[in-house]
């Protein structure tokens, strides 16, 4: 026979869920108006979709809402703040069947689930009772023809060190309001208007309403939140999951994956993945978004899309890099060459204040990370080439890169080849004799070189010149002025040939005086 004094319970016609007032202790208010407010509006996207809602303010001096089907303006559910009795009233169409105050008795079915629902009354609904009672507010559901009232009470079936436990009790009694016939009104009482006001923002679907958070909405990914009022958050399914610590300019509403209490993240590489497709859309969109911004935000202060777009490069070196997967893998990876190219320009707009190189329409000024550059340094000392040769300018390595991707980005390796392929200019006939000499000159050292081992190039600046398989390679534009040219393709010959002057002045028995 039971222990359970069950027939007590019936008497007074109340039942314990068996829940201890301390089981989820970390639960508070936020917890609890999370699951009812989510609640209500997964139950009315079950019944009308979410394509056909649309959410109105009632009264925008009390935060109250309708949630209304957009084609038929037939009204589906609301919330209603009584500041005088400090009662805030959340109801929709509906009905809730006791099975639903069952540990796991949840009213989604996960084979028919929508995946624009985040679930329906089920742990969460006694969690959210649980959690309002020890914030010392009243909690009651008003299921149709019936009330559920939910307390705190001592249960003498259980124990702890000898004292009777308290637990989460609720009865139901008869409702003679006709007025919630088909529906589901929840109410939380001794909630005060600063907390509720405090509440909206933990639900986009509503601080939309009240305010402009300069959301852009991308339909694959999740969004980006320009508010700075809600830089760092991190929503899932337009509800507030968690804040970063990290410096990064903007909050996101990404559909993640969560555990039951939804405040983290358990897959973060999930999260940044997602994250860095949300970027790459807005910046492969700037024009569209640009336009669209002017009405969602209150000042330009606020716009990333302003004449400022220093704070782009600003929001991609702090977002890029908390978004960042590992060491090892950058979200250039989403990035495609319309995006890469726009950023290209921007930084050139940007840079070319502090920077003389960056002239109007120099897009060739190419990004580094600085512990490249002494790769890049062995390569022109490997092949004889001035530092000119390559400009560039030193940066982060996720903004370079994030660069590499845009189609005028092109490395020191690629540059030197499509160098040494570039079409032959042809000597001028004025210019033979000279050529002639200058061969002469360098096969009084070294017997094989002849012509062929000389090319002239069309590039800039004149003053480049390389060597790649004993070829040499010098600038056509030195056929500007003859009498220089002799001078300078000798003597680099002679360095690209590591030949010093004393060895050249004891091969023709010259001594130095």
């Amino acid at each position: 026979m039971s222990k359970i004094d069950y027939d007590g319970y019936k008497k007074n016609n109340e039942f314990n869920t068996w829940v201890s007032h301390l089981y989820c202790k970390r639960w508070g208010l936020r917890e609890g108006m999370r699951e009812i407010l989510q609640n209500q509006k997964d139950e009315i996207i079950n019944q009308i979709g979410k394509e056909n809602l649309e959410i109105k303010t009632y009264n925008d001096s009390n935060y109250d809402f309708d949630f209304i089907h957009k084609d038929t303006q037939e009204i589906y559910g609301g919330i209603r703040y009584d500041r005088a009795k400090e009662i805030l009233t959340i109801e929709n169409k509906g009905h809730l069947e006791t099975y639903n105050l069952l540990l796991g008795g949840t009213s989604r079915n996960e084979e028919t689930a929508n995946k624009d629902i985040i679930g329906c009354f089920g742990e969460g609904l006694k969690l959210a009772a649980l959690a309002f009672l020890r914030e010392e507010k009243l909690f009651m559901i008003y299921n149709g023809d019936k009330v559920w009232r939910f307390y705190l009470k001592e249960d003498q079936n259980f124990k702890r060190n000898g004292k009777a436990e308290k637990c989460l009790f609720w009865r139901s009694e008869d409702s003679n309001n006709a007025n919630n016939q088909n529906k589901v009104v929840v109410q939380i009482q001794f909630i005060t208007f600063e907390e509720w006001k405090e509440q909206i923002d933990n639900f986009l679907w509503l601080a939309t309403k009240i305010k402009k958070l300069g959301l852009i909405h991308t339909d694959n990914y999740g969004d980006i939140i320009l508010n700075p009022n809600f830089k760092n958050k991190i929503f899932s399914k337009g509800v507030f999951v968690t804040k970063t610590d990290s410096d990064i300019c903007y909050g996101y509403n990404i559909d993640l994956v969560l555990d039951r209490d939804r405040n983290c993240i358990p897959n973060f590489d999930e999260f940044k993945e997602k994250g860095n497709k949300i970027i790459w859309y807005l910046l492969e969109n700037y024009r569209e978004e640009n336009k669209k911004q002017n009405q969602y935000l209150d000042s330009d202060e606020i716009n990333m899309f302003n004449e400022f777009p220093e704070q782009i490069i600003n929001f991609l070196e702090k977002d890029l890099s908390f978004l960042k997967r590992s060491y090892y893998y950058y979200p250039s990876t989403y990035a495609n060459k319309k995006a890469a190219d726009f950023l290209w320009k921007l930084n050139g707009e940007i840079r070319k204040i502090k920077d003389k190189r960056f002239a109007q329409d120099n897009l060739y000024l190419y990004p580094q990370p600085l512990y490249y550059k002494s790769s890049l340094d062995s390569f022109l000392k490997k092949h004889y080439l001035p530092e000119d040769f390559y400009d560039f300018f030193i940066t982060s390595s996720l903004f370079a890169y994030t660069l590499e991707q845009s189609t005028y980005y092109e490395s020191y390796e690629t540059k030197f080849d499509n160098l040494v392929k570039s079409a032959d200019v042809n000597i001028p006939k004025e210019l033979d004799k000279t050529i002639d000499e200058i061969v002469n000159k360098i096969k009084l050292i070294k017997k094989s070189f002849n012509k062929k081992n000389l090319i002239f190039k069309k590039f800039y600046p004149p003053k480049v010149y390389f060597q790649k398989n004993e070829t040499f390679y010098f600038s056509s534009l030195l056929f500007d002025n003859p009498q220089d040219m002799e001078k300078f393709v000798f003597g680099k010959c002679l360095d690209m040939m590591e030949i010093k002057i004393l060895d050249l002045l004891d091969k023709f028995h010259i001594t130095p005086k």
